[in-house]
């Protein structure tokens, strides 16, 4: 089909690097039609498979969503001329009401962690689980622990996790609105955009340290302390609980980081302009 439409447009834009539609689609248009690549890519074994060194050699430029996938892509197969950090639009006015969150799922004014997405090994959920309970043995509070997102791995029960499952949009922004802290665990992320939503809502984060993209957003922005290990996720959920002064801080700079950064003005603006200079760099290469 792509083949056959070819000539119906100005451009064809290709998302995630792993899935059939880009790696057959890619093949089928390029060279034909203007094509920009974003491939999401982020540290993990499906990226050194060989069959990967061909495709990512055929698009006329690339869109990346932080600037360490730009670096893990050119390291992995070379620097492209035409190339952007465009990032993820994140809308300025989400609203979320925190005291309904809590009502719904009897937290009163408990202090509570709260981590968005799968319950799931790749995204640090047993981590983040172990070391929460880990930290419960150790210093005995009122502290909870959310988890907002769907299931692929079952977690033993525990009284102070609360597990919501898959929720709609609004009860998902209800629970960041109502957080004592943004919990983001995952080892594997081209961008969060639950990190960014969470800053928007001006909630304090800490991350995981061993994640190249999160610890970069939570040093650019200085709205969220990172974690390597238990003794440090340790240190930080002290820190955060004891210092509202602080916890405060990490929410407006995280909020000021999405403005400047991902704005969704900037971000189409940015992205237009890559669009631009990928449709100028085919017309010079054709005969």
């Amino acid at each position: 089909w792509l083949e056959s439409q070819v000539t119906e447009f100005d451009a064809m834009v290709f998302f995630t690097y792993l899935y059939y539609p880009t790696i057959r689609g890619l093949r089928a248009v390029a060279g034909k039609v203007p094509t920009l690549f974003q491939p999401t890519a982020h540290v993990e074994p499906h990226i050194s498979v060989p069959i990967f060194d061909q495709l990512f050699r055929l698009p006329d430029g690339f869109a990346f969503l932080s600037q360490e996938e730009a670096n893990l892509v050119n390291k992995r197969f070379g620097h492209r001329p035409i190339e952007d950090v465009v990032g993820v639009g994140t809308d300025l006015d989400l609203y979320g009401d925190g005291h309904r969150f809590r009502e719904q799922y009897n937290l009163k004014n408990d202090p509570f962690l709260l981590c968005v997405g799968r319950i799931d090994p790749g995204k640090g959920s047993l981590e983040a689980f172990e070391y929460f309970v880990a930290y419960k043995k150790r210093n005995p509070s009122n502290l909870k622990f959310v988890i907002v997102g769907d299931s692929v791995m079952h977690l033993p029960d525990h009284p102070d996790v609360i597990r919501t499952g898959f929720v709609p949009e609004q009860e998902k922004l209800d629970a960041i609105d109502a957080c004592t802290v943004f919990l983001q665990p995952s080892y594997f992320e081209s961008f969060s955009m639950a990190l960014t939503e969470a800053w928007a809502l001006r909630r304090a984060a800490f991350v995981q340290g061993r994640c190249e993209v999160l610890s970069g957003h939570a040093e650019r922005s200085g709205g969220a302390l990172k974690y390597d290990g238990f003794a440090e996720f340790e240190a930080a959920v002290d820190l955060l609980l004891e210092n509202q002064e602080m916890t405060d801080a990490l929410g407006v700079k995280g909020r000021s980081y999405v403005e400047e950064n991902y704005h969704w003005d900037h971000v189409i603006l940015r992205y237009e302009r890559l669009l631009q200079n990928v449709i100028k760099a085919f017309e010079k290469r054709r005969p």
